[in-house]
């Protein structure tokens, strides 16, 4: 098994990135990291931050699209809201819909991460079960 890593800047972003590479039947299979990525540690303050935030669904409510007068607000549980003062009905939507959604993008991170390492494991099985089948070549002086 060959692994090789480098380090290069991507001219068209400019974002430095480690390129882990492994040779597998001749083909190189590659995973860039950059150095934006989210690590566990990310995930895990995204995922406590969600959790303390109050239960979902939250609700926006916006003056003119939802109700004739009053405030725009974000209903996050019965008879509990949050006005958002100064944004957009597209801003507090967001903020709205963020408190469902952000919990389902970190579980769908930590399951395509687990799928991949398992991939890996497969290949670095499949490509350990190569090196031990090839015959070794007879040496000729």
């Amino acid at each position: 098994m060959h692994w090789r890593s480098l380090f290069i800047t991507n001219a068209a972003y400019g974002f430095p990135r480690t390129v882990h590479s492994i040779a597998h039947s001749g083909v190189f299979i590659m995973r860039t990291q950059l150095e934006t990525d989210l690590t566990e540690r990310d995930l895990d303050s995204m995922e406590r931050r969600s959790r303390t935030a109050a239960p979902g669904p939250w609700i926006s409510y916006v003056v003119g699209r939802d109700f004739e007068a009053g405030l725009n607000y974000i209903e996050v549980s019965y008879c509990d809201t949050m006005e958002v003062l100064g944004a957009s009905a597209a801003d507090q939507d967001f903020i709205a819909h963020a408190r469902d959604d952000l919990p389902r993008l970190i579980n769908e991170v930590r399951r395509l991460r687990a799928e991949l390492n398992m991939r890996n494991v497969l290949i670095a099985i499949d490509t350990a079960r190569d090196v031990v089948s090839t015959p070794a070549s007879p040496v000729t002086c």
